[in-house]
């Protein structure tokens, strides 16, 4: 250490008439933190403010969103309904179709002379009326359906308008 010694006393010496450096070393030291404080709390602040609007967007996204799923699950249904009553429609179509075709055999045997009766009048009038009562009953029960879902009006109005 006592090698060193001659060399920091000069070095102290030196330093003396270096006074003024030292001070714009520490003038500039401090400039510098201070710039570097502002631009910390500046970045700071920005990071705030894209947080905030990056939550934001999450939100309007999500409301987007269930907007959307709102909108499908009313499509499906609606297409689910359609479905249903092209179905229905279908159906009636179909036993129209036998009905007629049964009304041309039934007229094609009696223009032909080949009819037949197969039951007696009195059993066939019975059978009517029990059929007719049961129609009654069942077209009760769709009005009362169509009251209380409206919805299906128009579905149920082609069920009680079949012939």
């Amino acid at each position: 250490m006592l090698k060193y010694l001659p060399q920091m006393e000069k070095k102290s010496t030196e330093e003396k008439g270096t006074g003024g450096k030292v001070t714009r070393q520490i003038t500039t030291l401090k400039t510098t933190l201070k710039h570097t404080t502002d631009n910390a709390l500046m970045l700071e602040k920005s990071i705030g403010e894209k947080s905030k609007e990056a939550d934001d967007l999450i939100k309007r996204l999500e409301s987007v969103e269930t907007e959307a799923r709102q909108k499908e699950q009313e499509i499906f249904s609606f297409q689910m309904d359609n479905v249903l009553s092209k179905k229905m429609q279908k159906q009636i179509n179909s036993c129209k179709i036998l009905k007629m075709q049964q009304e041309s055999k039934v007229y094609e045997e009696l223009v032909n002379n080949k009819f037949k009766a197969s039951a007696n009048s009195e059993a066939l009038k019975s059978q009517i009326v029990a059929e007719k009562t049961q129609s009654e009953k069942l077209e009760a029960i769709l009005k009362d359906f169509i009251e209380s879902k409206p919805e299906y009006k128009e579905v149920i109005s082609m069920l009680l308008n079949w012939e």
